[in-house]
C-alpha cells in the first residue's frame, strides 16, 4: 500500500513536470526541427534524458524503421513518457542506467543519439562524452541541447539575493563545449546558440515552472509580491558532432577533411 502511493505520488509529480515544462518542451521541438535537415537514416537510435523524454514520439515518427531506446535515470519516468505520449512498445525498448558514465550499451552500437537538455545535469562533461562516443558507431552522429550561462541572468531582480540556480555551475558556454566534443574524439562539431525570451503573467509563475523543473533552489523568504508581468531568459545551445570514420581521433585544436574534398590548384 505505502509503495502503491509512493509510486501514484511520484507519478502526479510528472504529470506536474509535464503540466509546466513548457520551455523543455519548445527546446525539445526546436532541437527536433534542426535534427530534421540532417541527412541520416539511422537504425539504432538512443533518447538519453533526465526527467522526461519528450522527444521520443517524434522520433519515432521521424524514423519509423529505427530500432529506439528510451534510456534515463528513473524508470518510472519512463513509465510515464510511455503512457502520456502513448508510445508504443513495440517500437521501442527501455533501459536504466546507473550513471551517465555507464551505459547500458555495446560499444559501437547506436546510429543517433539525442539529449535534449540532458548536458547541464552533468557535473563532468569529458566522461559522459567519452562514454557518447563509445557507444556511437563510425559516422553515428550525437545531437543535443543544452543551457548556456546566461540562463535566467535576470532573476536577480525578482528574487531574494541568497537564491540559486541549482545547475548554474554546469551551464557551459558553445565555444566550451565544442571544444570539449573535439577532445574527446567527436568530429565536425556545430554549435549554434539563441535566447528565449519568456514571459511570466507573475512572479509565482516564474518559480514554480523552474521549481518543479529543479532549476531554483529558494531560501525560506519573502519574494518580491507583485503581479506585473515579468521576463526571463534562456540561453539556448543546440549542436551536434560525428563519430569519425576511419580516421584516428584527434585532440584539441586538430581538425581533419575527408582527401576528396581536398581541392588541387588549377595549373597556370
Amino acid at each position: 500500500m505505502f509503495l502503491s502511493r509512493l509510486i501514484d505520488r511520484q507519478m502526479a509529480k510528472y504529470k506536474s513536470l509535464d503540466k509546466r515544462a513548457i520551455v523543455f518542451q519548445e527546446i525539445n521541438q526546436r532541437l527536433l526541427e534542426r535534427l530534421g535537415i540532417i541527412k541520416i537514416q539511422p537504425k539504432t537510435i538512443v533518447n538519453l534524458f533526465s526527467g522526461i523524454p519528450y522527444v521520443s514520439r517524434e522520433l519515432a515518427g521521424l524514423y519509423p524503421n529505427a530500432d529506439i531506446f528510451l534510456m534515463g535515470d528513473d524508470e518510472l519516468a519512463i513509465k510515464y513518457a510511455q503512457k502520456s505520449q502513448k508510445l508504443a512498445s513495440s517500437k521501442l525498448q527501455t533501459l536504466v542506467y546507473p550513471t551517465l558514465t555507464e551505459l547500458p550499451l555495446a560499444k559501437a552500437s547506436v546510429d543517433l543519439l539525442v539529449a535534449n537538455l540532458l548536458l547541464p545535469w552533468s557535473t563532468d562533461l569529458k566522461p559522459l562524452l567519452a562514454e557518447i562516443r563509445r557507444l556511437l558507431k563510425p559516422g553515428g552522429l550525437f545531437i543535443f541541447s543544452s543551457l548556456g550561462p546566461d540562463t535566467l541572468k535576470e532573476l536577480t531582480t525578482y528574487l531574494p539575493a541568497n537564491f540559486s540556480i541549482t545547475i548554474k555551475d554546469n551551464l557551459l558556454d558553445m565555444h566550451v563545449i565544442g571544444d570539449l566534443l573535439m577532445q574527446e574524439g567527436l568530429s565536425e562539431p556545430v554549435m549554434e546558440m539563441e535566447m528565449l525570451q519568456v514571459n511570466y503573467r507573475k512572479l509565482s509563475g516564474l518559480v514554480d515552472e523552474l521549481s518543479c523543473l529543479n532549476l531554483l533552489s529558494l531560501p525560506k523568504t519573502t519574494l518580491n509580491s507583485s503581479n506585473a508581468q515579468i521576463a526571463v531568459s534562456f540561453e539556448v545551445i543546440y549542436g551536434h558532432a560525428w563519430q569519425p570514420t576511419g580516421i584516428k581521433a584527434g585532440t584539441l585544436g586538430e581538425s581533419y577533411i575527408a582527401v576528396d574534398m581536398i581541392k588541387r590548384p588549377k595549373p597556370a
